[in-house]
């Protein structure tokens, strides 16, 4: 999904969200994306000064302390989501570009704006295997190689082949 593509939509939070959902490989349903994103709009209006009275969110959008409740939120469903700190920082850095076009900016200037701010954004992603001891990170990297490696006595079939066979 490329970024003119949400801040045009008729609801870019939705678009940002199924993004979000996307990019961290989890399924994408209407309702998922309607659930995430009626949290969202439940912390804006909260950010806003305006009373959650009857919202289903009002309680756990009041729960959340500190920075905005936007921000929280974000942090709040990137953590149910397994996001890196990275990966958030990212998604709130895309909602802030949107949030500059929807507000007069134009698009490719908000676009560069936005390059820029992912660029700056470090990855914190785990590096793999990180969270083992040294024999067990060894061990556990074997035994990967082992189970990735090609074995001779069962070989791939060949797809080619099989092509050339049908036609």
């Amino acid at each position: 999904m490329r970024f003119d593509e949400i801040v045009n939509s008729g609801r870019p939070l939705q678009q940002l969200v199924r993004l979000a959902l996307t990019t961290k490989g989890i399924t994408v349903t209407d309702g998922t994306v309607q659930r995430y994103s009626s949290l969202l709009e439940a912390a804006i209006i909260s950010d806003g000064g305006e009373n959650l009275d009857g919202n289903a969110w009002a309680d756990f959008v009041a729960g959340i302390e500190g920075e905005s409740k936007f921000h929280g939120a974000v942090k709040a469903i990137g953590s149910t989501l397994g996001a890196s700190s990275s990966e958030i920082e990212q998604f709130i850095a895309v909602t802030n570009a949107t949030i500059d076009v929807m507000d007069g900016e134009t698009l490719e200037q908000a676009e560069a704006y936005l390059a820029a701010d992912l660029a700056a954004i470090a990855p914190t992603e785990a590096k793999a295997y990180a969270h083992l001891d040294d024999d067990s990170r060894a061990a556990a990297m074997e035994l990967d190689r082992a189970l990735g490696a090609p074995d001779p006595s069962r070989p791939e079939p060949s797809h080619i082949a099989n092509e050339g066979a049908e036609e």
